[in-house]
């Protein structure tokens, strides 16, 4: 926790921060403005006491070194971005601001929003302040792409998510209810929306995503024939733009939501293929399997490597050369 005891800090007649605010801890510092009041470090201590997991130290005026959480809250995996919110959204996160940013911009973004709102904070601090009645605020982003673009920046969208209560968040930021269905939270592309159906939160595609497939669906069962292509498939003629799409389709995330509308997209595209193709022209693929999204940790674990493969003889040398001068046939 701190290098000197708790007790001591308690006594402080003066705040913690009173000499040099900017080498404070910035979660430190968010506590003490959060109760400006006291005049000491109670709202240091109040983090004190809940820090106890640590990744670095931060040096605090001199008076303390406190160990602070890291939390990964920039993802490369778009779909453990995408489970974070949901499961935000889940635990009563419904006020959320969202933005694009470059990698180096959103490293400072974040320290401020730290200092500022506390989205480093541990899971178990965030509860207690909510259940006091205080605002709880996270941040959470995902890179956009890993190569750099024509200016050498890699872009990052950002998602900051808070619950109701009392809270400077909910007094400097513009933050939107995504209860509304006029302000639900989308995805980077837009393409996928955070929506509540009564059961939990779930995501599925956007309206504008969904008539776009549905679109599709109808241009290629359309198609004139001069321009349709085939493609056999285990010795089966198939139409080559249907297939395409059915991939497409059944690689959507497995949110239940969304695979209800796969369902409902594969459903219209067969009536629309028998409706407005020849019998006997290409039939599409009959798929059945479309699976679940797990829950995806943070990090992907490391893989083991796999024990390399000697042959024999690999063997018999490695044993000569460990054991020089014995002879096994002798030893029998």
């Amino acid at each position: 926790m701190c290098r000197r005891s708790a007790t001591t800090h308690l006594h402080l007649k003066t705040p913690l921060f009173a000499n040099d605010v900017s080498l404070c801890c910035p979660l430190c510092l968010a506590n003490i403005q959060t109760y400006p009041n006291t005049g000491t470090t109670d709202g240091a201590m109040r983090y004190v006491q809940c820090a106890m997991r640590s990744a670095h130290w931060v040096v605090c005026n001199a008076h303390c070194a406190v160990h602070i959480r890291e939390v990964e809250m920039l993802y490369d995996n778009t779909l453990t971005f995408l489970q974070r919110l949901q499961m935000a959204a889940t635990h009563g996160l419904y006020h959320y601001t969202s933005g694009d940013i470059d990698l180096e911009r959103y490293d400072r973004m974040a320290k401020k929003f730290a200092a500022t709102y506390g989205t480093q904070l541990s899971r178990q601090t965030k509860q207690k302040r909510r259940r006091a009645g205080e605002a709880s605020a996270s941040l959470f982003a995902v890179r956009r792409s890993t190569i750099p673009d024509s200016e050498g920046k890699i872009p990052v969208y950002w998602v900051l998510i808070a619950s109701p209560g009392i809270g400077r968040i909910h007094e400097r930021e513009k933050l939107l209810d995504l209860r509304n269905r006029d302000a639900r939270l989308t995805a980077a592309d837009g393409k996928y929306e955070l929506v509540h159906d009564g059961k939990t939160w779930s995501w599925q595609l956007s309206s504008a995503a969904y008539r776009q497939y549905q679109q599709k669906i109808h241009n290629i069962a359309t198609l004139p024939a001069r321009r349709r292509q085939e493609i056999e498939i285990d010795g089966i003629r198939r139409d080559k733009q249907a297939e395409l799409l059915l991939d497409k389709l059944y690689t959507e995330p497995g949110f239940r939501l969304l695979r209800r509308q796969v369902g409902l997209l594969v459903k219209e595209m067969r009536g629309e293929w028998e409706r407005l193709r020849p019998g006997n022209g290409p039939r599409l693929s009959k798929r059945s399997f479309l699976p679940y999204i797990r829950f995806l940790p943070d990090k992907p674990r490391r893989a083991v490597p796999p024990t390399p493969s000697i042959t024999a003889e690999e063997r018999r040398a490695l044993f000569e050369k460990a054991f020089p001068g014995f002879n096994a046939e002798e030893a029998k």
